[in-house]
């Protein structure tokens, strides 16, 4: 691929591809296959058709008499059911051979017979479940319904209609379906409103139609905000934006109305922008997705959000999506209930679904601005802020998030105010491990007594969960925020508490982290603790005599320094595996470090990064002035003379900056 061209390859089919029997319908028309086919050969070099005929090929072996979940021996789980029925509606259309369509008909009649049957009780059935399927038959009906046999047609079309109405009723009871702006941004609006829309558009019901158009407008507006920050991470966009994009498309060809223009939605590239890592583009995972701090934008929907922007926007998100993705995502993944080993892995999201559709709205003759990544702090104003900060250099490149007080994603309930992520060249040093960890044990967060942050429902604060307004500071090669946090305690709640973080990047990277707690009144010792996650294959050590410790990669090498200054000599517990959010134990390490002390605390923690460079860390000083808390490190470097020292100033205010002094040599 070259340094600027989207696709490379621009040729013609070699063969012919048999006349296939649609007719215009919600998705697509007979009369648009060709072009359509034409794009495909030069997507990707024909690499995305071909994963995508991959994935058809795979399916053919799902059982579909009856169609259940390979996983359960139950009936079929609807969350996944479009996982199997567009890639191989798209895969005929695209190939002409006619095994696709049979696979996809038998599969899609089974369902809808179970339907009919009864042997599903769709008022048992949550939001995302009927819109699962309400979604899959909707888009086998829009893909190939009018190569099907009209009798099993009327079949589909009698089972979507009773899914469509369940979904309409669930509406009325659920948050998903109200004007409620964090709401209107969540991934059940996406599927379910889109699922909604979609039958509208198969059966020609106009006021599904027009509720799917009203309720995805405002998804479109509200799942990121005005600075282009998601409430909900790119997994869980992903999710929404796939049923949501699929009924802009339909409703667009009907209407000749883009649902999705002018929206928030169109600000994406920010957000991958400041969320990606500079060392190998991807993004880091926040709060609310990732597998063990890794994730991607893989999914097609963003390609349609693309074709609404402007052309430099555009051309950013191209290239923002090759440097995430190169070859691995082509087409999908597999790992989305998609075949391996012969098996399907269980799976709820709708990735495969939206790469399905790919080729129809990617655009081979995009020129893709692969441009380095701006350098810098970000700052998402998303009610009190999300901020994040990327460096790059000769010496390394590096990463840092913090969740300072960020507000509307108490959708989610995570325990995760203050939780940070940091990043030096390939190692994910501390991460997020997702959404599936809820308590703040398993976030980068602080405990007392034992207990961590309440869920953020049950926090009782005036300020509506927010854990207050961070203050950023930021110039060329350093930064710092601050923010209280004192109010996301359920229990133990202390009478104030809030962390600073201070930075610098250059000459040699380091992170410190200052946490001040106030205990309520002043009788007795507290026991403090702050837990650490990191990336599944390195771990953790400490030497408690010393105060120190390591993060090691998965080859045992040192690639981060750990110092800890606190009140009392700290303990360390480390362990192998997290606690998700059902209680059972998942492979992750972690580490939480305790200490017992009374009155006003104050812990120091210091993590330097293992640069290439021959620097060492040969000291650190903590001691109180007249402007505070001041925090001295010293750095040798065995390959010069030069000395180096960094001295941060950590106030006694919440709302004040952490001065920071960096000193080449000395």
């Amino acid at each position: 691929m070259s340094d600027r061209k989207f696709a490379l390859c621009f040729f013609s089919l070699l063969w012919i591809i048999p006349s296939i029997g649609v007719a215009q319908g919600w998705m697509l028309g007979e009369s648009e296959l060709p072009a359509l086919r034409e794009k495909a050969a030069k997507l990707f070099d024909g690499a995305s058709e071909e994963k995508l005929i991959a994935q058809a090929d795979g399916l053919l072996s799902l059982e579909a008499s009856p169609y259940r979940d390979w996983f359960s021996g139950k009936s079929f789980q609807p969350r996944k059911s479009s996982n199997h029925f567009a890639p191989l509606g798209m895969a005929y259309l695209l190939s002409g051979e006619e095994r696709f369509l049979k696979h996809a008909e038998s599969l899609t009649l089974s369902a809808a017979e179970q339907v009919i049957d009864g042997e599903i009780d769709l008022a048992e059935l949550k939001g995302l479940q009927l819109g699962g399927l309400t979604a899959s038959l909707a888009i086998t009906l829009g893909l190939v319904g009018d190569s099907l046999p009209p009798q099993n047609r009327q079949k589909i079309e009698t089972a979507l209609r009773r899914f469509a109405e369940a979904l309409e009723t669930n509406a009325e009871d659920s948050t998903w379906a109200t004007d409620d702006p964090v709401r209107s941004g969540w991934n059940w609006n996406g599927v379910c409103s889109g699922a909604l829309g979609m039958a509208g558009l198969a059966l020609n019901e106009e006021d599904w139609i027009t509720f799917g158009a009203r309720r995805i407008r405002s998804y479109f507006d509200h799942c990121l905000d005005a600075t282009g920050y998601t409430q909900e991470g790119m997994g869980y966009l992903e999710y929404g934006l796939t049923n949501a994009t699929l009924f802009a498309h339909g409703y667009e060809r009907r209407t000749e109305e883009n649902l999705a223009s002018g929206t928030n939605a169109l600000l994406l590239t920010r957000y991958l922008e400041a969320m990606m890592r500079p060392s190998d583009h991807r993004l880091v995972a926040d709060s609310q997705y990732g597998t063990d701090g890794r994730a991607s934008m893989r999914a097609s929907s963003g390609f349609f959000l693309a074709s609404q922007m402007d052309a430099a926007s555009r051309e950013r998100f191209y290239g923002l999506w090759l440097r995430m993705n190169g070859e691995r995502a082509l087409g999908g993944s597999e790992s989305w209930g998609m075949p391996k080993s012969g098996r399907y892995v269980p799976a709820w999201s709708m990735l495969p679904t939206n790469s399905a559709f790919q080729v129809l709205w990617a655009d081979p003759q995009v020129d893709a601005d692969l441009s380095e990544l701006p350098q810098g702090q970000h700052l998402f104003p998303f009610d009190a802020g999300f901020v994040s900060s990327q460096w790059r250099s000769e010496k390394g490149n590096g990463h840092i998030s913090v969740t300072a007080g960020q507000d509307h994603p108490h959708v989610w309930r995570q325990s995760d105010e203050g939780s940070f992520t940091f990043s030096w060249n390939d190692h994910n040093l501390i991460i997020d491990p997702g959404a599936g960890f809820a308590s703040g044990r398993q976030h980068n967060t602080i405990g007392i007594n034992g207990t961590y942050q309440g869920k953020k429902n049950q926090q009782d604060s005036g300020s509506q969960f927010s854990a207050g307004t961070p203050f950023l500071k930021q110039d060329e090669r350093s930064g710092s925020v601050t923010f209280s946090y004192g109010n996301v305690f359920s229990e133990n709640r202390p009478e104030a508490a809030y962390r600073s973080l201070a930075w610098v990047w250059d000459p040699y990277p380091i992170l410190i982290v200052r946490d001040r707690i106030q205990p309520q009144g002043q009788s007795g010792a507290n026991v403090y603790s702050l837990a650490l996650q990191t990336e599944i294959g390195q771990q953790f050590s400490f030497n408690e005599s010393e105060q120190k410790g390591f993060i090691l990669s998965d080859d045992g090498n040192k690639i981060c320094e750990t110092f800890l200054t606190w009140p009392e000599e700290a303990t360390a517990n480390l362990f192998e595996k997290r606690q998700d959010k059902s209680g059972k134990q998942a492979k992750g390490p972690w580490a939480e470090f305790t200490c017992e002390a009374t009155g006003p605390v104050e812990l120091i923690t210091i993590l330097f990064p293992q640069s290439d460079t021959n620097a060492r860390l040969t000291d650190h000083r903590v001691t109180n002035t007249d402007q505070g808390t001041q925090v001295d490190v010293f750095f040798e470097n065995a390959d010069s003379a030069n000395r180096s020292a960094y001295r941060f100033v950590f106030t006694e205010s919440a709302s004040e900056s952490v001065g920071i002094q960096i000193v080449d040599s000395y």
